[in-house]
């Protein structure tokens, strides 16, 4: 039976590219895309909380644009996405978090609480109620796991581009469902090879 990875999908190049990747690899690939509040407002999916959609049926002539571009991105690949609504959750730890910080006279970081908190918190509990065993993204990072069962974050091998940073507050239970696709290349492999699978 095949490994069942989900993926945050972004829609941008680097999630596609590790998408790709995972299908390359024989994983059974399922796409989450969540809703913050904070795009477009045609953007927003039209339901609150979770809505699972067969990338094959399409979707009605009402919804926006955004989510209809994700869908399209979904039947290319060939992968089953799903869309989670995440506005309340984004507000309150990430939103609210950069206001009070910024209003403090400090510089927030909103990516460091954004990936334990809401990609690998929120989407991560998605992911394994969806029968996924791990969740990717295209974060250029890399995760090793040594004798004794710990795993380790590690910087990806494109040194402009790593991004180990901002997934540094994960835990451990975090890690051992993380998946990094694209640690092992550069933001020149990616575009490369992007464009040769059109």
């Amino acid at each position: 039976m095949k490994q069942i990875t989900a993926i945050a999908l972004s829609g941008g190049i680097d999630s596609l590219t590790a998408a790709y990747l995972l299908k390359q690899q024989g994983h059974h690939v399922i796409g989450i895309h969540f809703i913050t509040g904070f795009e477009t407002e045609d953007s927003q999916h039209p339901n609150s909380g979770y809505s699972k959609e067969s990338s094959e049926d399409g979707f009605s002539a009402s919804l926006n644009s955004h989510t209809l571009k994700i869908n399209n991105i979904a039947k290319q690949l060939g992968i089953e996405i799903n869309f989670l609504d995440i506005k309340t959750d984004f507000k309150l730890k990430i939103v609210d978090y950069f206001t009070r910080t910024y209003l403090s006279g400090k510089t927030p970081n909103p990516c460091l609480v954004c990936n334990p908190s809401i990609k690998f918190g929120v989407l991560l509990n998605s992911a394994l109620e969806l029968g996924a065993s791990h969740l990717a993204t295209g974060h250029y990072a890399n995760i090793s796991e040594d004798r004794m069962g710990r795993f380790h974050l590690l910087r990806g091998i494109d040194r402009e581009k790593d991004q180990s940073y901002f997934l540094s507050f994960l835990t451990q239970a975090q890690l051992s469902h993380a998946c990094f696709p694209l640690g092992n290349m550069t933001k020149a492999d990616v575009k490369k090879l992007a464009k040769e699978q059109g």
